[in-house]
């Protein structure tokens, strides 16, 4: 298993160019966790050689992965355990590519409690003002897709932009972000105090025949 990251920045090892690092936060003991990784990768993937056969083949895709790993959000040895973890259970001798890695890395919604983005788009399709809502996440998206749009519209038109306004915020989730918004809440219902005894049927009638008899 890899062990700790601590924030530092390095790289060069990497392939890294000075511009990419300006612009990158690399970590400290990066090119020795990556190194690792990759010894890992190749023996869980012992055709990998098809993929990577020179050396310098595989410092570019080490370099290539790294980028890709920091772009992603990827910055710890649980997520990138997470991703071996699920590596050992294929039947494949190939190395996957870096996009596979990190999708295998990051945690489904799911696992957070987040309701899945068609599940997410039905409930803010049909929210009203009064929705108990699920999660902070699909009333986020659903505000940021437009409310009255996701009740009036076609879900040919809005879906595509709820999806990927959900997806933002289910990333933001899974990253151990917090989404700072109040949800909503629901009215009370309504209580009405003890007005005294119930009135008897008898009184009532006896009521309507002296109004009646008023009346004439």
């Amino acid at each position: 298993m890899l062990k700790h990251i601590n924030s530092m920045d390095v790289g060069k090892g990497l392939g890294l160019d000075d511009h990419e690092i300006d612009k990158k936060t690399v970590t400290k003991n990066t090119v020795k966790i990556v190194n690792t990784l990759f010894a890992e990768l190749r023996r869980t993937f012992p055709a990998w050689r098809q993929s990577l056969k020179t050396l310098g083949e595989l410092k570019e895709a080490k370099r290539a992965w790294t980028l890709s790993f920091l772009e992603n959000g990827i910055n710890s040895t649980a997520q990138l355990n997470r991703g071996l973890k699920h590596a050992r259970t294929l039947n494949s001798a190939f190395l996957p590519s870096v996009g596979q890695f990190v999708s295998w890395c990051t945690p489904t919604p799911e696992e957070f409690g987040l309701p899945d983005v068609d599940t997410a788009y039905k409930e803010a399709a049909c929210a009203g003002s009064t929705h108990n809502w699920s999660h902070a996440a699909v009333f986020l998206a659903a505000n940021a897709t437009g409310r009255f749009e996701l009740r009036r519209a076609p879900e040919r038109l809005t879906f595509a932009r709820f999806k990927k306004n959900y997806e933002a915020f289910c990333l933001q989730v899974t990253r151990g972000e917090k989404l700072f918004v109040a949800l909503p809440k629901s009215p009370r219902k309504t209580r009405f105090a003890n007005c005294g005894e119930p009135v008897k049927k008898e009184d009532v009638s006896a009521f309507l025949n002296r109004v009646s008899r008023s009346l004439r």
